[in-house]
């Protein structure tokens, strides 16, 4: 081999030497910015499950507030009901029933049913006056109001149903009132505690809504890291493809 031959061979083996040297420190920064990226994720993960189980504990609680609101919204509605009831027999005091033709919610149809049903049935036990005939009406009648009975029924929840004595209007009205306000005061306690539930609802919401974001701020420096390696890998590619030709260079000139 010539002088120029060796002094070439040189220069080969001292960039050789600087680009296996660069090579080195862009895998450590490969390396360390995969690495990086792990980590986040890693974060990001354990965060998102933390999520995950406060979420799971956010149902329960709004399962139970509504569990809460719906028996509050059963007595408001048997609360009005009630309302309506003492109405009607108001105005079944001042005008018989007969001339009451408003329109009945279904709680106070039921009511009013019921309340026809034990009527109609104590005068049957108890009127020895009746013919058979009249008996026989009123057994017919008694089937019908059965039948609408069981048809209202299954539309009234069992919580808001609601009973009347029309043989004593007046004790029934002040029964009823009685009634109302006690189904008024369980729906204003249900309320109450609904709304007691809400705001402690809302600090489990801020603690979720801050694991959200910290798990966001995780992954994204989750793909920063991994875009940062990603480029450091393209740039040792580059790099070692070069040292490749360099190494095929040196083989040659040994050959």
């Amino acid at each position: 081999m010539s002088a120029e031959g060796d002094v070439g061979d040189d220069d080969l083996h001292q960039r050789l030497h600087a680009m296996e040297t660069k090579l080195r420190r862009l895998k450590q920064s490969r390396n360390g910015h995969s690495d990086n990226a792990r980590s986040y994720a890693a974060q990001r993960n354990a965060i998102q499950a933390q999520r995950k189980e406060l979420q799971i504990d956010i149902d329960e609680r709004l399962s139970e507030q509504k569990k809460v609101r719906d028996k509050g919204n059963i007595q408001r509605t048997r609360r009005d009901g009630i309302q309506e009831q003492i109405r009607i027999l108001i105005d079944r005091s001042k005008a018989g029933r007969n001339h009451h033709n408003k329109a009945k919610s279904k709680v106070v149809q039921l009511a009013e049913t019921v309340g026809d049903i034990e009527r109609i049935s104590h005068r049957i036990e108890t009127d020895g006056t009746l013919s058979l005939e009249a008996e026989n009406k009123m057994v017919k009648k008694l089937k019908d109001l059965e039948a609408k009975r069981q048809e209202l029924l299954p539309d009234v929840e069992e919580d808001a149903r609601i009973t009347v004595d029309l043989e004593d209007i007046e004790g029934s009205i002040q029964t009823l009132r009685a009634e109302a306000d006690a189904a008024h005061q369980a729906f204003v306690d249900a309320m109450n505690t609904a709304d007691e539930m809400w705001e402690a609802l809302k600090e489990r919401f801020e603690e979720r809504d801050q694991l959200s974001a910290e798990a966001d701020r995780h992954h994204q420096a989750m793909l920063e890291e991994r875009k940062k390696a990603d480029e450091f890998h393209e740039q040792l590619s580059a790099l070692l493809d070069e040292v490749n030709e360099i190494r095929d260079e040196l083989n040659q000139q040994r050959l």
